[in-house]
């Protein structure tokens, strides 16, 4: 007779070996296809480069003052740096992230090979959590990882809590989340039991449990506290509170709920190659916007439903849906790329709902619909993510995501790499990053690679005159970078000076991210022109 796998982390092993080793292969050559050719922008080579330039832990720690992220994916990052300066190597770390998620994913997930397949090639674990490198990448590793592990909780909470502790150190919504599961399994001790018959040894691991996640998320939050700074960042939004006062806002309340369509049906759109951060419905027409929150509230609905016969789960999805969209409304409306994290926390519900016997057992025409469609609607969602993943992995593809890999690459093709370069901090860090030196960044005033978060953008025709004052200050010739084309000066701030477009870049993904690169060469002035300059 066959041997009966003895634990539920077993038997997907047994049965999806062969199935999973395909699927994991095929989506790190598709991914790692994509990272060839997907260029850098500021946010992720701001990473990169906080690491790659900081001397110590304690220097990067310093460093990271404004950037409202924890350390552990810069800490990843600096483990790197030592031996390589290329950022290249940044994307093959993250491409491991993203792969060993979807490979937790499709071992273990309590889905159909369709589902498994749609979701490893839908939006958010291919293209927004995959090709793109940042933090939140590391989060949905972890929140798989949590499911994984989940079993073990009948033995010991420690596996979990260490998990809750990696995961809260990830991002603000990694925090957010690690918050919610963890007051899940609080409410799930007191669902199946009073706490006051636990045997002293499970109570002695439920607490040290507890306290272990606490700490690890009360040290993320910490990391996370932006020093005072007059410049930077604006704070929460206080006035915006959930009840009747002048502050509250009820169409940016509207706008905070969408974000369920956009996240649950990232679609984008697609009539442009600027498609990141839109949707194809929500930002075509505004007469769609109202149709957008009635999808928004039909999804929202649907999951409720879903999870209605397991208490435990069904309060993990309210509590961490409404921890996000709270966020969001008072703090950091956020983009795509922040609002996948509802879509990841439903798949984690749905996974997590496997471990649970439904408390209804009474037949129903209501409940067996429920069961009856919910494969289909499941399989309707991530197909829409899928789509959703095409068309960005297409586009990304066809399209530069930023300007600044081609410019640097042009800048080092003429030689000009131990040039002098003014370039704004929108635009400036690419540069630093690929051409692996320091630059001025005229709205920091400084000379250095990465930026900090604390400063105010400057207009380009103010970065075009700071040009201009280094060039005449240095007596050499400048490499000015901005990302729009120049305008008209006034003659007195490029007089002496024969400017040259040397390039442009100017079709990428990100509009903020295109690259216009101009020579500036002092020449002499005669006496004549001085006069005339100074007549003026």
């Amino acid at each position: 007779m066959a041997t009966v796998p003895s634990t539920p982390l077993e038997r997907p092993l047994q049965r999806d070996g062969v199935f999973t080793g395909g699927l994991v292969l095929a989506f790190l050559i598709v991914g790692g296809f994509g990272m060839l050719h997907h260029e850098l922008w500021s946010d992720e080579i701001l990473a990169w480069i906080f690491a790659r330039d900081s001397a110590s832990l304690d220097e990067l720690y310093r460093n990271l003052r404004y950037e409202a992220h924890p350390l552990l994916w810069y800490l990843g990052l600096y483990g790197i740096t030592p031996f390589t300066h290329n950022p290249a190597y940044m994307q093959v770390f993250h491409l491991g992230i993203a792969t060993l998620a979807v490979a937790f994913f499709t071992h273990w997930a309590p889905f159909t090979r369709l589902q498994k397949i749609l979701f490893a090639f839908s939006y958010f674990p291919l293209y927004e959590y995959g090709m793109l490198s940042r933090n939140y990448g590391l989060g949905m590793l972890f929140l798989f990882l949590f499911c994984m592990l989940f079993e073990t909780r009948k033995r010991s909470y420690l596996p979990l809590a260490l998990v809750l502790v990696l995961l809260a150190n990830t991002s603000i919504y990694g925090l957010m989340l690690s918050f919610a599961l963890e007051l899940t399994l609080v409410f799930e001790i007191f669902m199946e039991r009073d706490i006051s018959t636990l045997a002293l040894s499970r109570l002695t691991n439920v607490l040290s449990s507890g306290f272990i996640a606490g700490l690890g998320m009360v040290g993320s939050a910490l990391q996370m506290i932006r020093p005072f700074d007059p410049k930077a960042a604006a704070g929460w939004n206080t006035n915006n509170v959930l009840e009747v006062t002048p502050g509250l806002d009820p169409f940016f309340a509207l706008k905070v709920f969408a974000a369920l369509w956009q996240s649950y049906v990232p679609i984008p759109n697609f009539s442009t190659y600027q498609f990141w951060n839109t949707n194809f419905l929500y930002n075509n027409l505004a007469l769609l916007k109202p149709l957008v929150l009635l999808l928004s509230l039909g999804l929202f609905l649907a999951a409720i439903m879903l999870f209605r016969r397991r208490p435990v789960v069904l309060f993990l999805y309210l509590l961490g849906t409404f921890e996000m969209l709270v966020f969001m409304y008072l703090k950091y409306y956020g983009s795509i790329r922040h609002f996948g994290h509802l879509f990841i926390l439903f798949m984690v519900c749905l996974w997590l709902g496997s471990f649970y016997t439904p408390k209804e057992q009474t037949e129903g025409t209501f409940r067996k619909l429920i069961e009856q469609y919910k494969t289909r609607f499941i399989t309707l969602i991530l197909s829409t993510q899928f789509i959703a993943g095409a068309i960005a992995y297409t586009i990304d593809l066809a399209n530069p995501f930023s300007g600044g890999q081609a410019a640097a690459n042009f800048i080092q093709s003429r030689h000009l790499e131990h040039t002098f370069i003014v370039a704004s901090d929108l635009i400036g860090p690419p540069l630093s990053g690929y051409l692996d030196r320091k630059i001025y960044y005229p709205d920091s005033e400084r000379l250095g690679t990465f930026v900090l978060v604390n400063r105010r953008y400057i207009s380009n025709e103010t970065i075009a005159t700071r040009g201009y004052q280094l060039a005449r200050e240095r007596k050499t010739p400048v490499l000015l970078i901005l990302n729009k084309a120049m305008g008209k000066l006034p003659t007195k701030v490029s007089v002496g000076f024969q400017t040259s477009e040397l390039a442009r870049f100017d079709r990428s993904i990100i509009d903020d991210e295109q690259y216009f690169i101009y020579w500036l060469q002092p020449t002499p002035i005669s006496r004549n022109s001085s006069m005339r300059h100074e007549s003026n």
